[in-house]
This record gives C-alpha cells, structure tokens and sequence, in this order.
C-alpha cells in the first residue's frame, strides 16, 4: 500500500472543475438528468478507490484493536501484542514499512 498525501488529492479534487450540463430542451427532456447518470472523473475514480483501501484498512485495524484488548485481558506475551498494536498502527497511517522494519527489529531483539 503507498502512502498518499491527502491533502494534495482532495484538492486536486476541489479543484476540479466540471463543465456545467447542457441547457435541457424542453420539449425533448424526459426527465431530470441525475449525478449517478453522469460518469466519473479519473479523479473521482482515484478517490473512490483510495476510499474503498481506507475503509478496508480501517476494518482491519479495528479487527486488530479487538485482538489488542482481548491479549491484554488475557495476559498475552507483550511481545505478541507489541507486534499487533505496530500492524493496527501500520494500517491506520498507511505506512506499511513502519510495522515491516519495527517487526524485523523486534524479531532480533526478543530481550522485550
């Protein structure tokens, strides 16, 4: 997963002017045109899809926060759960390499 800068995309977003729909002919109209007839934007379509992987990694990290307090209240090793709370945090940031490398690190070290 990379890690998007979200800022710049919702403005690229905002910023983002449609053309505004042809005047209707009243005699030829029969019905009023509605927003899901029109199709989307390149960026639009890349702001549904980073929408869709953040709600997915949302779900996950709620999975794994579960797992979280279900380890401590039954006293799980701190390593294990040490391991858990980097990959919910990984996921809830987007910055995957951060569980990747603290993990590795954590596997050379097991004095925790």
């Amino acid at each position: 997963m990379t890690k998007i800068n979200l800022d710049e995309f919702f403005s690229s977003i905002v910023a983002e002017k449609t053309p505004p729909p042809p005047a209707p002919d009243p005699q030829n109209t029969p019905s009023t045109p509605h927003a899901h007839d029109t199709p989307n934007t390149p960026k639009q379509e890349r702001f549904i899809e980073m929408f869709r992987m953040y709600e997915e990694s949302r779900k996950q990290s709620e999975l794994l926060r579960s797992r979280i307090n279900h380890g401590i209240n039954n006293k799980e090793s701190h390593t294990e759960l040490l391991l858990l709370s980097l990959e919910c945090i990984a996921l809830i940031t987007g910055d995957l390499l951060f569980y990747k490398e603290n993990s590795k690190k954590i596997a050379n070290n097991k004095q925790i």
